[in-house]
């Protein structure tokens, strides 16, 4: 459907790879939604205590997913800056 290899699409939804722009696009266009819809958050109510929340949610987290925000985190601000 999206024309990639299906251990490629296994490893992105695993979270053992990051998908590249290109292949964003194709799930986009997969889907019939823009691929701004990725990234567009607007519907998310920020907390009044957004730090301690923030904590919360970490905490809560396994290893795994915990190495998984980091990973995600290092990404989003290494572009932003």
């Amino acid at each position: 459907m999206i024309d990639i290899e299906t251990s490629s699409l296994s490893g992105i939804e695993s979270g053992r790879f990051f998908p590249s722009l290109h292949v964003l696009d194709k799930i986009a266009s997969a889907l019939n939604v823009e691929l701004i819809e990725f990234f567009r958050f607007s519907s998310v109510d920020i907390p009044k205590d957004l730090d301690k929340e923030i904590l919360n949610i970490i905490n809560n987290l396994d290893e795994k997913n915990k190495q998984m925000i980091y990973k995600f985190l290092v990404a989003a601000f290494t572009v932003i800056r």
